[in-house]
C-alpha cells in the first residue's frame, strides 16, 4: 500500500505543494498515479524526502539537489564528494572566524599602530594581510558598507586599522550567511574600535559555524541511510 503526499507533509512539517516541487526538479523519483489522478509514494520516496529536508539546513538547496541527483544515477561517491567539498569549506570558514579572532584578541592591529604601521598602500596589501579577496572588499565599497577615504593629491585609498577591523568583521558575518542589508546595520550599531564588541562579532559567527557542523553531520548520515535504502551500500 502506497503513502498519502499528506502523510510525508505532515511527518517533515512542509506542504504537499513543497513535494510535487521536489519532485518537479527530478531529485526524487516520479511519484506513481492512481486512476483519479492522485499522486502514491512510497518508502523510497520519503526517504528521499527525509534526507533533502535533513540536509538543508546544513548544506543548502544547491548542494542538497546536487547530492541527490548523483543519488538517484547511483552515483554515490560522488555524492560523498560534493559533500566533503562543503564540509571543507565549513572548515575554512572557522579557520578565517579563529584568525580574525586571533587579530582582534592579541590586538595585531593595534600593535602595527604603534610601530607607525597604521595605514595600508593599497587594497590588495589589506587582501593579502586579512586573507580576504580584493573583489569582496571592493564589492562592500560599493555597496556602502565600507567607506575608504581618499587621499585628496593622489587620489588613493586611505586605509587605517578601523577599515581593516570592519573588512574582518564584514566578512566574518558573511559566513554566517547574513544579508548586506543586515550586516551594515550590525555594523552600525557596534564600535568596531573596541575589540571586545569586534571580538563578540566573530565568536558568535564561530557559534554558528559551530551549530552549521552538526547539521551537516545529521545530513550526512541521510544520505547514508538513503543509500542504504536504495541498496547501494550494505546495511
Amino acid at each position: 500500500m502506497g503513502i498519502r503526499p499528506i502523510e510525508i507533509a505532515r511527518k517533515l512539517g512542509i506542504t504537499t505543494s513543497a513535494l510535487r516541487h521536489y519532485e518537479s526538479w527530478g531529485i526524487v523519483p516520479p511519484a506513481k498515479r492512481l486512476p483519479n489522478g492522485y499522486r502514491v509514494y512510497t518508502e523510497v520516496h520519503e526517504a528521499y524526502f527525509t534526507c533533502l529536508r535533513t540536509l538543508l539546513p546544513g548544506f543548502g538547496m544547491d548542494v542538497a539537489k546536487e547530492m541527490l541527483l548523483h543519488v538517484r544515477a547511483g552515483e554515490l561517491t560522488a555524492a560523498l564528494w560534493a559533500l566533503n567539498e562543503s564540509q571543507a569549506a565549513l572548515a575554512e570558514d572557522k579557520r578565517f572566524a579563529e584568525r580574525t579572532i586571533h587579530l582582534l584578541e592579541t590586538d595585531v592591529l593595534h600593535h602595527l599602530e604603534a610601530n607607525d604601521q597604521k595605514q595600508w598602500g593599497s587594497i590588495g596589501e589589506v587582501a593579502e594581510d586579512t586573507g580576504v579577496a580584493t573583489s569582496a572588499i571592493r564589492h562592500w565599497e560599493r555597496e556602502g558598507l565600507l567607506e575608504l577615504p581618499r587621499n585628496e593629491e593622489n587620489g588613493y585609498r586611505i586605509i587605517e586599522n578601523t577599515h581593516v577591523r570592519k573588512i574582518l568583521l564584514i566578512r566574518t558575518l558573511r559566513l554566517t550567511g547574513q544579508p548586506l542589508a543586515t550586516i551594515q546595520h550590525l555594523l552600525s550599531e557596534v564600535d568596531v574600535d573596541h575589540i571586545e564588541n569586534a571580538s563578540k562579532i566573530a565568536r558568535e559567527s564561530i557559534l554558528f559555524l559551530d551549530r552549521m557542523i552538526l547539521h551537516q553531520l545529521k545530513g550526512s548520515a541521510a544520505v547514508l541511510a538513503l543509500a542504504k535504502v536504495l541498496g547501494l551500500v550494505d546495511s
